[in-house]
């Protein structure tokens, strides 16, 4: 499973691309780094309208990541999923509700669904080996990916009321549901014949477009707001990766290095105001960030 979220953190180490600050005639941006407290590395998946973002962090001494909420303030709370290795959060609706993946003690990877007030649900894909839940949407609607017995990787939909369909692109060797928007409409990942990444945009009737920026050899896209903006990455032969962001017109922008020591970057997500969160690397340490333009 190369491209899923069932491979957080290690993926995002090995793949991080650059995210781009426009050219001195675009907006002004703002671009905001976040550290938890202590933490050797940082990553934040998701922001929702109200500003909260959401992810993991990790300190060397541990050995583990443990999931965290940041408000706008800059207050940290801890999210462990109980009875969890590892926990990591990876997306938050606007009432609060976080999903995620966690480890067991026995290194087997589950979803998870938590509510503001804290109550944990396990998000298990009927006959998976593996499930990794990677956005929420208002609606309660929750997408991820799920692994079968062959170790290949499928998308899933998870209705509020638990039920799930699968989402596989067609002709894909393995699909990974990375966003949701509160339309329904799914953006992801698929992997091709020679394990190519591409990126999709699912409508709610089941229509599946590809949404590469023109020339990527290699595409993934990470999340998409109610306006049916999306973020992601792409990469073309030969040179280095940038990330980018898709209108629902199809016009793209791309992104590049936002600063000097910077060595790369991945936009993972995006709220209504069009605030982008993702992670980038220093050094050898992985720091996050809020974009605002």
């Amino acid at each position: 499973m190369r491209l899923s979220r069932m491979l957080v953190p290690t993926l995002l180490a090995s793949v991080l691309m650059g995210i781009t600050v426009p050219s001195p005639a675009a907006d002004p941006i703002a671009f905001t780094t976040i550290d938890a407290p202590g933490a050797t590395d940082t990553w934040v998946w998701s922001i929702n309208n109200a500003g909260e973002t959401v992810g993991a962090f990790f300190r060397d001494a541990e050995k583990r990541s443990h999931g965290f909420l940041r408000t706008p303030d800059g207050t940290f709370t801890t999210i462990d999923v109980p009875g969890g290795i590892s926990t990591y959060p990876h997306g938050i609706n606007d009432a609060g509700q976080i999903v995620g993946t966690f480890d067991d003690p026995n290194n087997e990877r589950h979803g998870f669904l938590r509510t503001r007030d804290g109550v944990v649900t396990a998000i298990d894909v009927p006959g998976a080996t593996a499930t990794s839940a990677s956005a929420i949407n208002r609606s309660g609607q929750i997408v991820g990916v799920f692994q079968d017995k062959e170790h290949y990787g499928h998308g899933f939909l998870r209705t509020a009321t638990g039920v799930f369909t699968t989402i596989n692109v067609p002709e894909a060797n393995e699909t990974y549901a990375n966003g949701i928007n509160g339309a329904g409409q799914i953006v992801g990942t698929f992997a091709n014949a020679n394990y190519d990444g591409h990126s999709f945009l699912r409508t709610v009737d089941g229509t599946f477009t590809t949404v590469d920026p023109h020339g990527a050899s290699v595409a993934c896209a990470n999340a998409i707001n109610d306006a049916g903006q999306v973020v992601g990455f792409f990469s073309r032969a030969g040179a280095k990766d940038h990330g980018f962001l898709r209108t629902a017109t199809g016009a793209f922008t791309n992104f590049d290095n936002p600063g000097a020591g910077v060595i790369s970057a991945d936009p993972l997500g995006i709220n209504d105001a069009g605030q982008i969160v993702g992670v980038f690397v220093a050094g050898d340490k992985i720091h996050s960030f809020v974009m605002t333009r």
